[in-house]
């Protein structure tokens, strides 16, 4: 294995660190997360399984459903991505302090969506295959050929809020931001990181 290649693995391990964090602040903010972790809680709040494992199946959903429509982003480091995201968040979750002071929940929910982005950023930036989301994200983008990144991003974020809302997941002000803001926070995100180069 070249250095280049190893390069390329610790980004995109690193954007995968990064975003477990931010879902985990995202959470204890109890003022609502991301789409994906919404669908996530509705569905943990509704079966036995820890969050983790939750995570993971949905997750695996995901990157099938990528691999039908675009197989060229599903690699081994996306299903390596999952499983290491899906136990961080747990790890992440013993980190991250529970706490009822609103001006610090709402700088969890602030720090959440940030860090959300820039680990989705790094992941692509990476180009050693995508995370889950992403995989599923471009899937869907090919499949009906969509310009945007943002424009299917808010189409999906939509229908894994209702299903989440439904399942009892909280929706709140930091499920609005995080729609309203992610997908373009993720493109720009990107930009900055192909400006810079750091993978040089």
């Amino acid at each position: 294995m070249n250095r280049e290649a190893i390069r390329k693995y610790i980004v995109f391990i690193v954007g995968t660190f990064i975003f477990a964090f931010s879902i985990s602040l995202s959470n204890k903010s109890l003022l609502g997360c991301n789409s994906m972790a919404t669908l996530v809680t509705g569905i943990y709040k509704n079966c036995r399984l820890d969050y983790g494992t939750c995570n993971l199946l949905v997750g695996i959903v995901e990157i099938v459903v990528g691999y039908i429509f675009d197989k060229k982003n599903v690699t081994v480091m996306s299903l390596v991505g999952l499983f290491c995201c899906s136990y961080l968040i747990d790890l992440a979750n013993l980190i991250v302090v529970d706490t009822g002071n609103l001006f610090i929940r709402i700088i969890y929910m602030l720090a959440g969506t940030v860090l959300f982005c820039l680990g989705l950023a790094i992941q692509q930036y990476s180009k050693c295959g995508y995370g889950n989301l992403d995989c599923f994200l471009f899937g869907l983008k090919r499949a009906f050929r969509v310009n945007d990144y943002h424009t299917i991003k808010w189409v999906v974020d939509i229908s894994f809020i209702v299903v989440g809302y439904l399942l009892g997941a909280v929706v709140g002000v930091g499920t609005i931001v995080m729609f309203l803001f992610t997908g373009l926070l993720v493109e720009n995100f990107l930009k900055l990181l192909n400006k810079t180069n750091i993978m040089r």
